[in-house]
Formats: structure tokens, C-alpha cells, sequence
């Protein structure tokens, strides 16, 4: 982030361009080497591009949106769900507040991936939690279908969690 507020505070064009190029440059270069840690990486550099705003053209956020979705497809893995979701929802910052059909489907895939994690959890109460953060990502989209979907799973997983979570006890004598 420190890399963009100095050319913008100086409010120096040339300046600014230079940065930008030698930020897509880098992380380029990380997304296309196609290994972990090297695209997660990319993502600190990538939200560092989205902070020029208004000094960003179209085809500089579109170079964004290619290189984040990128990153979202690699690490679209069970073990890395959580930076998939972090690319993601760089996606959804880039479309905007505007209800777009790339938001809302930046927005669903994010609620996938949240869903994917709830079926790969061995936890009955870490399901729980998953399928209740899917739920919020789901309204928010307007997909009342999976909404619903997600509601079933809940009641499912909260009759599971209830032996999970028995109530321990321990006896003690207080000495007098």
C-alpha cells in the first residue's frame, strides 16, 4: 500500500504510471509462475492497484480482474479455499456497488467456496459456522434457492453438533 500513497500524495502523473507498471509487472510475474506462495503474493500487490482508483484506466482494472481471477481458479482447492475467497472478494471490490451479473456472480462463487469448506469440515459445529457465513453471502446475492439449501444444512449440522458439544462435569471435594 505504502508503494501507491507516495505517487499519489505527490500527485505526480509520471510517477504514478511508474508504479503501476512496475506493480503489474511483479505481480504478473508471481500469478504467471502458477505456484503457492507466489500468487498469494500477488494478492497484497493487486489490492496495492486497486488503491489508484481514478488513475486507473479500464484496461488496467481489467488487467486486475484477469490476474485476480487468476488467482481465484488457482487456489479453487480445499486446502486453499480461504485465499479463494480473498481473490474473490477482490473481484467483488473491483465490479463495484453496482448490481452487476459479474458482481453477483463473484458473490456466489464466494458463497461456494464457503459451502465447499462446510462439506469438507470434519466438525459438525465448524460446518455450523460455515454454513451460516454461505448463508449471508447467498442472501446477498438474492439466491433465495440456496438460501433455503443452506437452511437445511444448518438444521442438519445443528442436530449433528449436539453430541459434539456434551456438558463436562468434574467433581471436587473442597477440603474444610
Amino acid at each position: 500500500d505504502r508503494a501507491c500513497e507516495l505517487p499519489l500524495s505527490l500527485n505526480s502523473s509520471e510517477k504514478i504510471a511508474l508504479t503501476k507498471a512496475t506493480v503489474f509487472d511483479v505481480s504478473g510475474r508471481l500469478v504467471e509462475s502458477r505456484s503457492h506462495p507466489n500468487i498469494r503474493w500477488s494478492l497484497d500487490l493487486l489490492k496495492t492497484l486497486r488503491r489508484f482508483g481514478r488513475h486507473a484506466n479500464q484496461s488496467e482494472v481489467a488487467r486486475i480482474i484477469d490476474l485476480a481471477e487468476q488467482g481465484a481458479m488457482f487456489y479453487a482447492t480445499p486446502e486453499h479455499r480461504f485465499l479463494e475467497q480473498h481473490f474473490l472478494t477482490l473481484l467483488v471490490d473491483l465490479y463495484g456497488g453496482r448490481q452487476s451479473a459479474d458482481l453477483l456472480k463473484a458473490r456466489r462463487r464466494i458463497a461456494a467456496s464457503i459451502e465447499a469448506q462446510a462439506q469438507d469440515a470434519q466438525s459438525h459445529l465448524a460446518k455450523l459456522a460455515f454454513y451460516h457465513q454461505a448463508i449471508e453471502v447467498y442472501a446477498n446475492s438474492g439466491d433465495s434457492t440456496k438460501v433455503d439449501e443452506m437452511k437445511r444444512h444448518i438444521a442438519e449440522e445443528a442436530i449433528a453438533a449436539s453430541t459434539e458439544a456434551l456438558p463436562m462435569s468434574a467433581g471436587m471435594q473442597i477440603p474444610s
